[in-house]
């Protein structure tokens, strides 16, 4: 029996980012190991563009994007 589960120092950690599409009540989520959200962000926003939203929207002329600010996502969070 184990009391309790320790993960191994060097095991790849999974972080999700998620895009809703408010229009088309869709999502998309990408998946990286990285830690560098910013550009893990940008990269999710630049891969649901060139899979889903060009299709979606062709007619687009700008891509407005509200981002969560709070949270664990705070801009005051040390």
């Amino acid at each position: 029996m184990v009391d309790h589960d320790f993960i191994p120092p060097d095991a790849q950690h999974a972080y999700p980012y998620g895009i809703y599409d408010l229009k088309t009540n869709t999502t998309f989520v990408n998946v990286e190991t990285g830690h560098d959200t910013s550009r893990f962000a940008v990269a999710s926003i630049r891969a649901w563009w060139k899979t889903e939203g060009n299709v979606a929207y062709p007619q687009a002329e700008y891509l407005l994007i509200p981002a969560n600010g709070g949270g664990s996502n705070g801009s005051r969070r040390r």
